[in-house]
């Protein structure tokens, strides 16, 4: 008999044979026959160095079948060895292909391995019998369902493994799927641990874990720049892409492959050896910034991968932005009179064969402010390298924090006059006295002008803590704030009809980034915490659910999809903090200080009642019913609560929440309550605050007032975000 084979039936097929005897029994018998359906057409690969010999661009040239897409990508040498299964290959290509077989099935393979691991893993799957010892098991183990009318043969105890989990180890016994090549052998024939990798979770740990994973495994500049796709190949199918050689020296290891529509899957059948050494090679770091005055060190290293003896001309080109400091004998220089000389200065530095040096370049700026670039040349037989160095240049003296707003009504008038008072002076001479108030040509300030409500929408992008508070901070209460502060500044711009797509996408791509570190501490029970050892905190869960409701938007979800699950396992977690009255409470430290008061439970159950209300779309089934039932009761509890409340802040938290969630008539109360504890400053603002927050002081000078800078005064936020909530 013979079977026509085709490459689509690739990486194998399973042939199956039953006969009907004269007795109308069904004898079977099976086997797993194996299928080369790839590499129908050659890939082939080259690296062209010759086009420059200094080795700072190289061209790839990638062959494929017409019309087929190409890939090829460089990994460095030290992770190639790994062979921790990153790269691709055909042997990684048949095994994940068998991954779709029924995993009770066993086949005959051959695994081979490379000891120093320069070739990637290779396997060759041969002709495999059925284990079947009955024809139903033979039809079950092949995937097919029998229906007919004659007598299937069938052991007494074949009906003794019919759980969903269970398996057959004879006749007579069963093993559970989990048990499958785990090292224990649960059958007396040994079937459950029959072809398996036995060292394969060892294995794996030793390959991952020999070498650092921090260094090699994690390449952030220089990991993708051999990645090329070539999408369309549509002539005679070489293609030629020219790449830019990363900056450091290494052994690079080349693979391709391609994909065509009619000849399928094809790759390289050894991978391509690059080195990106070159015979001399220079990098030169230093401080970034400075200030006016300092003196800073360019340090240049000298790299040489020559066989022979290399001398080097160093040239620190001259500029008028700086001058070179020299270094007195002993090394001692002076830091306040120090020896200075400009234009180009020059230094023979002798590299043996296959070795490096370290010098340093002391400079010193000669601008007051702006931005310098520093030029160092290293000239020697074996080749020329020319790096700049950037320093930014700051002025001399501290930042004062200080800021004065003025509100402009334009409306009604075309002209607002406003004094500013600035509370630097306008010269820093103090007479008869060594002291200056200030450094010369350190003064400035910034004036921003916004036809807004709410300022700057983006001062940076993504919008952080740093670019709108001016503060440093960590952990996931910090996260959630940046990513709160971009979401709905997005959503605002939006509803103003101000949102650019291109924005858009570039601030979504960063939410991204902080949605991977929010859900780095998100728990399997549905809780956040804010440090990897906190407790679990339901204020933080409530606030962190109700941002990323706002963020799951349909029209965004292509850039910045949200997980549905996650709200539903968040809400079913709070659930379980709802004490019988209907409040919340908190089953760790407090993260926001304004809740540690005695009013603590009836602020708690206000954010999470706000929580609940908004993100009810998303939960379904019974934690849907199970939360709308908790808003009842938490609902019911708060308008009880009410009329004992007299702290704006919780007054106003509680208010806003029994809207959001019923809209009842019993919020009249809180609404005259909150009308009746309304502040005004004395421009005639009206704010919402435990104390009182003064506007800014006013000095008159020549009958003219003058506004002074804001004051800092005790509860401004909390003032600010009470308004904002009425």
């Amino acid at each position: 008999m013979t079977l026509g084979v085709s490459g689509e039936m690739a990486p194998g097929f399973t042939l199956l044979v039953f006969h009907i005897t004269g007795l109308g029994e069904v004898l079977t018998d099976s086997c797993f026959l194996p299928v080369d359906g790839f590499n129908k057409y050659n890939t082939e690969l080259e690296i062209n160095t010759g086009k420059d010999h200094k080795a700072e661009r190289v061209e790839v040239r990638a062959s494929g079948g017409v019309g087929a897409f190409i890939g090829v990508h460089a990994v460095r040498a030290s992770i190639y060895r790994l062979q921790a299964g990153n790269e691709i290959s055909i042997g990684r290509v048949v095994e994940k292909f068998m991954l779709f077989e029924k995993k009770t099935r066993k086949f005959n393979k051959v695994h081979w391995k490379s000891r120093d691991g320069d070739g990637a893993d290779e396997y060759r799957y041969f002709m495999s019998m059925d284990n079947g010892f009955d024809a139903n098991y033979t039809f079950t183990s092949a995937g097919l369902v029998v229906m007919s009318s004659e007598d299937i043969l069938q052991d007494s105890g074949s009906g003794l493994c019919d759980m969903e989990d269970e398996l057959p180890c004879d006749p007579s016994s069963c093993y559970f799927v989990n048990q499958t090549c785990d090292g224990v052998q649960d059958c007396v024939s040994g079937i459950d641990e029959l072809m398996c990798s036995n060292l394969e979770k060892e294995e794996f740990e030793y390959k991952i874990s020999r070498s650092s994973r921090n260094e090699f495994l994690f390449d952030m500049k220089e990991a993708d720049w051999g990645w090329r796709e070539i999408k369309v190949n549509d002539h005679e199918g070489v293609e030629f892409e020219p790449l830019t050689a990363p900056v450091t020296g290494d052994d690079w290891y080349f693979t391709a492959f391609s994909i065509n529509t009619d000849l399928g899957f094809s790759m390289v059948a050894e991978p391509f050896i690059f080195s990106s050494k070159r015979n001399l090679m220079m990098h030169v770091t230093g401080p970034t910034s400075c200030y006016t005055g300092e003196q800073i060190a360019l340090q240049v290293d000298l790299i040489s991968h020559h066989n022979v003896e290399t001398l080097v001309l160093l040239t620190l080109s001259g500029s008028p932005d700086y001058k070179f400091v020299h270094v007195e004998e002993g090394g001692r220089v002076s830091s306040y009179s120090a020896r200075l000389s400009s234009g180009d200065h020059q230094l023979l530095v002798y590299l043996e064969p296959m070795s490096q040096e370290h010098i340093d370049f002391p400079i010193t700026p000669t601008v007051e402010q702006g931005t310098i670039e520093v030029t160092v040349t290293a000239t020697a037989q074996t080749g020329l390298c020319v790096s700049s160095h950037t320093v930014v240049v700051q002025g001399g003296g501290a930042l004062i924090n200080k800021h004065t707003s003025v509100f402009l009504d334009l409306k009604n008038r075309a002209l607002v006059m406003s004094y500013l008072d600035i509370i630097v002076e306008e010269t820093p001479i103090i007479p008869y006295s060594m002291n200056r108030r200030y450094v010369f040509g350190s003064t400035s300030a910034k004036v921003e002008i916004f036809g807004d409500i709410i300022g700057q929408a983006f001062s940076s992008v993504p919008a952080t803590i740093e670019s709108t508070l001016n503060k440093s901070a960590k952990g996931t209460l910090a996260r959630v704030f940046e990513f709160g502060t971009n979401i709905w500044t997005l959503h605002y711009l939006r509803l103003t009809n101000k949102l650019q797509r291109p924005f858009l996408k570039e601030v979504l791509l960063e939410c991204n980034v902080m949605y991977a570190h929010i859900m780095k501490r998100f728990h399997k029970n549905g809780s956040f915490t804010n440090w990897d050892s906190s407790r679990f905190s339901v204020w933080l869960t409530a606030w962190t659910l109700r941002l990323l409701k706002a963020a799951s938007y349909p029209d965004w979800e292509f850039l910045l999809y949200i997980d549905p699950s996650i709200a539903e396992r968040g809400v079913a977690w709070l659930l379980q903090y709802q004490a019988a009255n209907g409040s919340f409470y908190e089953d760790s430290t407090d993260l926001d200080s304004k809740i540690n008061s005695n009013m603590r439970h009836v602020t708690l159950t206000a954010h999470v009642l706000i929580t609940l209300c908004e993100c009810m779309s998303l939960l379904s089934g019974e934690v849907k019913t199970r939360a709308a039932v908790a808003s009842q009761r938490a609902a019911v509890y708060l308008e009880r609560a009410m009329t004992s409340l007299s702290d704006p802040y919780h007054l106003s938290v509680t208010v806003y929440s029994l809207s959001v969630s019923m809209g009842r008539g019993d919020v009249e109360y809180g609404y005259h309550a909150l009308l009746r504890s309304q502040r005004q400053n004395r421009d005639g603002f009206i704010y919402w605050s435990p104390r009182e927050i003064p506007a800014n002081p006013v000095k008159k000078e020549n009958q003219r007032p003058f506004v002074q800078p804001r004051l800092y005064h005790e509860e401004d936020s909390v003032a600010v975000e009470t308004t904002a909530w009425v």
